[in-house]
């Protein structure tokens, strides 16, 4: 994968909406309604979240990363998703 940047991002965006209308689709799903935990955009959107994205060339990757940083690893069992 491309080195990337990871910063602050408008859930608002084109990309980042499809995104998590993927992730949320997906979630709803395969998950008992009272287990779904992702925030619509809505949501994101409160004061008091921050939303970041990681960004390769300034697109949201097309496969799933599985590492962000040395620290912090990918699990799939959490329900992460990115673009396909």
């Amino acid at each position: 994968m491309p080195d990337g940047v990871i910063s602050i991002d408008d859930p608002r965006a084109d990309d980042v909406r499809a995104l998590l209308e993927r992730h949320l689709a997906h979630a709803r799903a395969t998950t008992v309604p009272e287990e779904v935990y992702a925030l619509d955009v809505d949501a994101l959107l409160d004061p008091a979240v921050t939303f970041f994205s990681y960004r390769a060339g300034g697109e949201l990757p097309e496969a799933p990363l599985r590492k962000y940083s040395s620290n912090l690893t990918y699990d799939p069992a959490a329900g992460m998703r990115i673009r396909p």
